[in-house]
């Protein structure tokens, strides 16, 4: 990491600025990977394969973070990702992309930007437990896989409060619409989030529980229900031999505007040897109008399981495996992912990471691996 040391009159113009530092980190990756999507009951049969050629993948990171401190305490600073910068060079003020601002202090912790939901703050995701990690992440890029939680409804800006007293944290957050995308004129609610999490030692090793909750707005077509029913009679004609399409060509429905509530929680353990394994919960409910809780596009309820267990092992091995698993009325979707990280010394290593998931419902399925190196700096 290269650091740059800069005086308070050139990083602040507040005259009670008496330390100010700008740092810049990276990371590299380089190497090989592919995606294979096919059909689990013509498994056998390579026509029927979509297979994405092995390609090459490179991928440079870099990010910027200033911060501050004045005469009474309170620090302060700014992050940018500089490779989601282009909006912000061009003098967008609505782009918030890679970009967070924070003030902390006795207070707490204020921030405003590309940052975690209160919920996302306080859970522990299966995929981060003793995981080393691999190109393009390739092992959480399965369907079983969350970690947004309902994060990003809206322009992705949001501000949190957080604060920690001793191993206890709790947060709240906001998200609140910027107009893109507002439905028939309407100004649509705001995704609200309160999250708490508790660390402690026991067992030679640390445990961490997260707890909390998420509500928002979520959207369905009308015409998704209609477009349904005509793919079902599309197929029954088909079954009978005729050449029939019953394609009425129909308009967009009208949006619908329904409130979602999500409540999750996570329960980690990393040993001190470096093994570790984390569970993941939660459930999504949607206040659907009354006689619409049968709609075959409607999702009333969603569960959401994730599992994780790693190693980081003494000899420059690491190992990681996470499993997830969506189910609701209309989708079952499950998925495993797998990491091994190789050390060949300080900031580098050799990843390999891979995926697989499949669609229960449409007895559909993918895969992908990658394979490269990973530097940081």
């Amino acid at each position: 990491m290269r650091k740059i040391l800069l005086s308070a009159a050139m990083f602040a113009a507040s005259a009670g600025a008496t330390a100010a530092e700008v740092a810049l980190t990276g990371r590299a990756e380089f190497g090989v990977h592919n995606n294979v999507q096919i059909r689990l009951q013509d498994f056998f049969d390579e026509e029927d394969r979509k297979l994405s050629p092995t390609r090459f993948f490179q991928d440079v990171d870099a990010t910027f973070m200033g911060t501050g401190v004045t005469d009474n305490g309170t620090a302060f600073g700014a992050s940018v990702d500089l490779d989601e910068i282009e909006a912000v060079s061009a003098g967008d003020n609505d782009a918030h992309g890679g970009v967070a601002v924070f003030l902390s202090g006795r207070f707490g912790t204020l921030t405003l930007g590309d940052t975690d939901g209160a919920l996302d703050w306080a859970l522990a995701e299966p995929g981060d437990v003793a995981n080393p990690g691999s190109l393009n992440d390739e092992e959480i890029g399965h369907a079983g896989y969350n970690d947004d939680y309902m994060d990003g409804l809206h322009d992705g800006q949001i501000l949190r409060y957080d604060n920690t007293l001793g191993n206890f944290g709790f947060a709240l957050s906001a998200e609140m619409d910027d107009g893109a995308r507002m439905t028939e004129g309407m100004e649509r609610d705001p995704t609200l989030a309160f999250g708490s999490k508790l660390r402690f030692s026991l067992f030679r090793g640390t445990f961490g529980l997260g707890l909390g909750a998420q509500s928002g707005p979520a959207q369905t077509s009308q015409s998704q229900s209609e477009r349904a029913v005509l793919d079902l009679l599309r197929d029954f004609f088909v079954d009978l031999g005729l050449n029939i399409d019953p394609d009425l060509d129909l308009p967009p429905g009208p949006d619908l505007e329904l409130d979602a509530l999500l409540a999750a929680y996570s329960v980690t353990y990393v040993a001190n040897s470096g093994f570790g394994f984390g569970v993941q919960y939660g459930i999504q409910e949607l206040d659907v109008p009354a006689g619409m809780e049968d709609s075959v596009n409607i999702r009333t309820h969603t569960h959401h399981l994730g599992l994780g267990v790693g190693y980081f092992g003494s000899r420059r091995f690491s190992y990681h495996v996470n499993y997830g698993h969506r189910h609701s009325q209309s989708i079952d979707v499950a998925g495993v992912g797998v990491a091994v990280g190789y050390s060949l010394g300080d900031g580098v290593s050799l990843n390999l990471g891979a995926n697989s998931s499949v669609d229960v419902n449409n007895i559909e399925g993918f895969s992908g691996y990658s394979l490269g190196y990973a530097m940081s700096f």
